[in-house]
């Protein structure tokens, strides 16, 4: 049985110099990571699947500013519950960016994993390492409030009644 955790919470009710695949010089990727430090609220979260008809529903929605994270140097992240139904999360975070474009990342992956996470690994959107990855691109496409966002996806997992199943969440930072 999966442990209902905040991962699993924001899962469902909703993360070029290079070339693909291949991870950018150190420098850079430190640069990305410097500019995702800081307090990231969700601006918009949605959950979706492929139905038995093969065409793509949308299975949930999140509202705005339910959830956080905030980004530390020491490579941990704290997640956030802003409604107060759950207490808030310790993970270890990671940003490996494999393109961008002079200032902006275009293909990346943002990954999150605890001892929580590690012991679903493998299960719906659990990688077998028990990590969450999101691929992720940019973090300066503004809002109409001119802050910097990122958009984040998850991997394509199974879910009953589901065959296909993703989340796609944007957070803004504050």
């Amino acid at each position: 049985m999966i442990r209902f955790n905040f991962s699993l919470v924001l899962i469902f009710m909703i993360m070029g110099c290079g070339t693909p695949g291949e991870e950018i010089e150190d420098d850079k990727n430190d640069t990305f990571n410097q500019e995702l430090l800081g307090y990231w609220t969700l601006a918009e979260g949605t959950s979706f699947a492929i139905n038995d008809k093969g065409v793509q529903i949308t299975t949930a929605t999140l509202k705005p500013n339910t959830f956080a994270h905030e980004f530390f140097a020491n490579g941990t992240t704290i997640g956030y519950d802003l409604t107060g139904h759950l207490p808030k999360e310790e993970y270890k975070w990671e940003l490996v960016v494999r393109q961008n474009d002079v200032k902006d990342i275009e293909e990346g992956t943002l990954s999150f994993w605890n001892e929580t996470t590690k012991q679903q690994a493998g299960e719906l959107f659990f990688d077998s390492d028990g990590r969450l990855n999101y691929s992720i691109t940019s973090l300066h496409k503004f809002s109409l409030t001119g802050k910097s966002r990122i958009y984040l996806k998850t991997k394509k997992y199974e879910a009953y009644p589901y065959k296909e199943n993703w989340v796609e969440l944007v957070y803004e930072k504050k």
